[in-house]
């Protein structure tokens, strides 16, 4: 007997298939929209979508209802980006759409273009709430696809200008139904890691289409959000995104993002050594002034010096020829003694007495002998 499924089987086996399909699981389909029910108790949203020959049925969770940035009505035509799978209950494949875009490049336009008025009426586009850009960073931070130019292109900038920093790459899909969710979830991831100084948010060029991820609600909150300096390269010079606007910087190319997310290290160092040789050239400079200082200082300081030498020269001469002029022995050689007695100078000649040992001192002499017939005889003028 041959192997049989059960219905249930069946059902999970075709929803395996669509879901290993590639090509299905990111799909960008042209319709109107028709059978529109706003929503359920589930919060998910139910309708149609056909063209002239088919319909297919189509949902959107509630999880990416926050994508959608036009008021779905039945009769509009849109671009729908999402993927193929089957309803297991019902055996239904179904189109489940992840963002709705409007079809005409005129109504994409309009949609972006109130988007961009409600984000600028909040603030969140205000030059006053945008960080200022670390120009020495520890650690930079990319979000971005990993495939492609884009990456290598960072990495290259980055490793010749300023390869002192780390640079923490986070991959992401840049277009498709999960990017807007793994870019939200990349900026919150490295918002949390404290070494890092600037994030760059980056992908090439693309159409409208294919960036609009980057136009998304949640992600351009998501980037105000951001406690890092946050850098947005998306797309091409002339592609302009919402998450350009609302980042602290935007460059034109992800090379200009990682140039502005550094500085050039050979540049500073070379700036460096010029204001090093500056600052020797100051320093030589104030130290000869000094020295010049210096030695007029010690040439003042000389001749101060001498000038009091020469002013306690005169005082001490001055005070020798006192001191000369006082001194005893001088008026001994002019003729006169000194009378002494127990080695005393006598004064007064009542001091001595008869018997008494006294001398009398010369300049070149000392006489001793004692007095005798003592008398004393008024002086006569």
């Amino acid at each position: 007997m041959e192997d049989t499924l059960s219905v249930s089987e069946l059902n999970s086996y075709i929803k395996c298939v669509l879901t290993n399909d590639d090509f299905l699981q990111n799909v960008c389909v042209i319709g109107e929209i028709s059978n529109f029910k706003q929503s359920f108790p589930s919060g998910h949203i139910y309708f149609s979508l056909k063209d002239d020959k088919s319909v297919i049925k189509s949902v959107i969770f509630r999880q990416y209802i926050n994508n959608i940035i036009l008021d779905l009505e039945n009769g509009m035509k849109v671009l729908i980006y999402g993927y193929i799978s089957c309803y297991v209950n019902s055996g239904q494949y179904q189109l489940y759409a992840c963002r709705i875009l409007p079809a005409g490049k005129g109504e994409i336009n309009e949609a972006l273009n109130k988007l961009k008025e409600k984000f600028t009426k909040e603030g969140l586009f205000d030059p006053l709430r945008k960080k200022k850009n670390s120009k020495y960073p520890q650690k930079i931070g990319v979000i971005t696809s990993i495939s492609g130019a884009v990456i290598h292109d960072i990495k290259s900038v980055l490793n010749r200008r300023y390869p002192l920093a780390n640079i923490i790459i986070y991959p992401v899909r840049v277009q498709g139904k999960e990017s807007s969710k793994e870019i939200i979830k990349a900026l919150k991831t490295l918002d949390l890691i404290s070494e890092i100084d600037t994030i760059i948010l980056a992908r090439g060029g693309g159409s409208l289409e294919e960036l609009w991820a980057f136009n998304e609600e949640a992600v351009v909150r998501a980037v105000t959000e951001s406690s890092k300096v946050t850098i947005s390269a998306v797309g091409h010079d002339s592609d302009y995104t919402l998450c350009d606007l609302a980042a602290d910087l935007r460059a034109p190319t992800p090379s200009v993002a990682a140039e502005l997310a550094s500085v050039d290290i050979f540049e500073s160092l070379n700036l460096i050594k010029n204001l090093a040789s500056q600052i020797g050239i100051i320093i030589n400079s104030k130290i000869s002034k000094f020295k010049q200082k210096n030695e007029f200082l010690k040439e003042n300081l000389r001749i101060i010096s001498k000038n009091m030498i020469a002013h306690r020269q005169i005082k001490l001469n001055n005070l020798k020829n006192k001191l000369e002029n006082l001194d005893p022995f001088k008026i001994l050689v002019r003729g006169y003694a000194l009378v002494s007695k127990d080695n005393k100078i006598i004064k007064d000649p009542t001091e001595i007495e008869e018997g008494d040992n006294i001398k009398l001192i010369f300049s070149t002499k000392i006489l001793e002998f004692k007095i005798s017939n003592f008398s004393i005889n008024p002086h006569k003028n």
